[in-house]
Parts: C-alpha cells; structure tokens; sequence
C-alpha cells in the first residue's frame, strides 16, 4: 500500500491529481486528523470543483468535526446540484448516499422529522439501502418511539444480504428486535432474540451482550410476573 510520502511525492510530480489528494485525506481521516483531511479535500476542490468523492467526503469530516449544521448545508447544495442533468455528481448512487448522510446527521441534532424525511428520500432511490434502512428503524425506536413500525424495519433487513458476514450487526439487530418486541409486551419472542445473541458472544463481554442479558432477565421477570398475577 502507498503511504503518505508516496502521494505526496506524486503530488509534487503532478500537482493536479486529484486521487493522490483524495488519498491524503483519507489518511488523514484514519488518523482522526479531521482538519487536516478537510483542508487536503479544499486543494482537491480548487483543482476540481466537482469532484465528487471530496465533495461528498468533506461534509462527513465537516460533521465529524462538530460542523454538523455546515456539512448538511453543503449537502443541500450538492443535492441541488445533482439535478443539473450535465454535472459529473448527478448519480443516483451518490444522491441515495447524501440523502442518508443528511438523515443520520440530523438525528444527532435531534431533528427527527428532517431525518426521516431524508432517510425516505435515500430509500426512495434504494429500497434496500442499508445504512437507510437502519437509520429509519432506529429512528422510529428511539425518537417516535414506535416500536411496531421500527420492528418491520429490523426484520425486514435482518436477513439482508449486505449482513451475511457481519455477525456484530446481525447481533445488534437481534438486539434491537427483542427491545421492540419486549415494548410491545411480546417478552416470550423477545426472549429468542435476546438468547440468540447471548449464544453467540458464547460468554464473551461487549456493550451488545451485557444489553442482551439484561433483556433475558427483563423477559424472565415479565413473564414470571405475569404468571403470579394471572
């Protein structure tokens, strides 16, 4: 893999290439240099005003770097920008993306009808849009709490295919689903997800399965309460 020295060496030999700009700055983002990579991105930028990968990656750092209000703002205007049908950025790839980027960046600022409005938006390009998808179930989980609509969405991925090989998302699902399940007072079937992630993390200690054991007890309580009062 090139480093930082062989791009910036490229540089200097071809002082317009915009994919060795492009590569400096992820290195810079790797290394939590968020600045750092943002200002790399602006070079790219004068070089090429359209260039998309450094438009679209600049509002993440500008996000990253608490700007939140100024990454969705330049969101805006590329998305304003990809209508003009001559422009290099109009793709409908890039369009979901940014729609999705807007929706989760909202809900960190707490504007959940603008998240989801965008996050419908990404959908609407791409049904199947996972990052999208996600978002939107979660969102309804925590922010509308809504537990019914957020539990179709989990279920409706948790066999997706862009979660076949990763186990941790697949246990965060299962997670998510037997807390939806468990709000909606089904403690037995929350119960089975709840024990699918314990039995995967096979004693293992993370965030995910410490929230999966705390369920089983919560699951076992309600049950066993229910059956005493009944």
């Amino acid at each position: 893999a090139l480093s930082m020295s062989d791009f910036e060496t490229l540089i200097k030999v071809e002082p317009k290439k915009n994919d060795a700009y492009l590569n400096i700055a992820i290195i810079y983002q790797k290394c939590g240099e968020y600045r750092n990579a943002i200002q790399v991105l602006d070079t790219a930028l004068e070089i090429n005003p359209e260039n998309k990968e450094a438009l679209m990656n600049k509002t993440v750092l500008l996000h990253l770097i608490g700007s939140t209000a100024l990454a969705l703002k330049e969101i805006d205007r590329i998305l304003n920008f990809c209508q003009e049908p001559t422009n290099c950025i109009n793709s409908l790839e890039s369009e979901k993306k940014l729609w999705c980027n807007a929706g989760l960046m909202y809900m960190t600022i707490n504007k959940k009808d603008h998240a989801l409005r965008a996050l419908k938006k990404s959908l609407g390009i791409d049904r199947g849009f996972l990052p999208a998808l996600i978002g939107r179930s979660v969102l309804y989980l925590i922010f509308y709490n809504n537990p019914k609509a957020a539990l179709e969405g989990f279920k409706s991925i948790i066999d997706h295919d862009g979660l076949c090989k990763l186990i941790d998302k697949q246990n965060r699902l299962h997670l998510s689903i037997g807390h939806c399940l468990f709000k909606l007072g089904d403690a037995q079937e929350a119960l089975a997800h709840f024990q699918h992630v314990i039995e995967n993390y096979k004693g293992e200690e993370s965030f995910i399965s410490t929230g999966a054991v705390v369920g089983e007890v919560a699951c076992r309580l309600y049950t066993l309460f229910n059956n005493k009062t009944s």
